[in-house]
């Protein structure tokens, strides 16, 4: 993306985690979604150093399905937001219903226009939403909570409101799995609205290593001294099981990605 400049309320990047898709009812147009990796930035490529609100962005991409390209123009950014994770649209097409996995939050936009309607907070790392079209409820699926949150979306889709009512929050798992200091751990991981972990809810760990993988993208650390990286999986690495962490092995204990956190990300550790 070349049309947009870096501002604090916008950036430019290539999308990437492209993890949901809505087709309209019409089949005509389509809503992608995922972050944008802005590896146009960085003190080799264009002299600009990385900062916490333009290196990881958000891409609600619309699609043209009659000429199989995105209209690049219409793309949104939501300012303050991280990695949409989920896309649905209404059942007329009117509505479209996002998840932020990095936000723990739901947004309504106008299908037409791209215009916000409502936002509501749901459980940690939502990853899935969909409409009954017949009750005109909303689930959202809390991956880091282990929940269902149900909204009564009824008067928006029938009588132009926009009132979205939460109903409840059903729990999904009876007997957790995980030891309560790794689920804690976990949930930090994915948690870009903590203030701790980031400034105004871009960054985690997550928006590079989702799900403990790699983006396959290169970023410009020059300005850390760094020089030009390409991000690394983490399965199977044991915290620094495998040596010292960084490709320049800068890090010799897990501990120090709190000079991350407060640096790159602008945490508050």
């Amino acid at each position: 993306d070349n049309l947009t400049n870096d501002s604090g309320s916008n950036g430019r990047g290539l999308p990437n985690y492209l993890d949901g898709i809505a087709i309209n009812p019409t089949n005509q147009k389509a809503w992608a979604v995922g972050k944008k990796d802005n590896i146009l930035r960085g003190l080799k490529k264009d002299g600009n150093a990385l900062i916490f609100e333009n290196t990881v962005r958000n891409a609600i991409a619309p699609l043209n399905l009659t000429t199989n390209t995105e209209e690049v123009a219409r793309r949104i950014d939501i300012d303050d937001h991280s990695q949409p994770s989920s896309v649905v649209y209404s059942p007329l097409g009117s509505h479209l219903f996002v998840t932020f996995q990095g936000n723990n939050r739901l947004i309504v936009l106008d299908a037409a226009t791209g215009k916000e309607i409502a936002r509501q907070d749901v459980g940690l790392a939502p990853q899935g939403v969909a409409i009954d079209p017949t009750t005109k409820k909303v689930f959202v699926n809390n991956f880091m909570d282990r929940s269902v949150t149900i909204f009564n979306a009824s008067p928006m889709l029938t009588q132009g409101s926009a009132t979205l009512t939460k109903i409840s929050t059903l729990s999904t798992v009876t007997t957790e799995l995980l030891t309560p200091q790794v689920l804690k751990g976990k949930q930090v991981f994915y948690n870009a609205a903590d203030i701790r972990m980031s400034q105004d809810g871009y960054m985690s760990c997550a928006v590079c290593h989702n799900d403990g993988s790699q983006d396959g993208r290169t970023w410009d650390f020059t300005d850390r001294g760094e020089g030009l990286r390409n991000t690394t999986a983490l399965r199977g690495r044991a915290g620094n099981g495998q040596g010292r962490v960084h490709w320049s092995a800068n890090f010799d204990e897990i501990q120090d990605f709190e000079h991350d956190i407060r640096e790159a990300c602008k945490g508050q550790g």
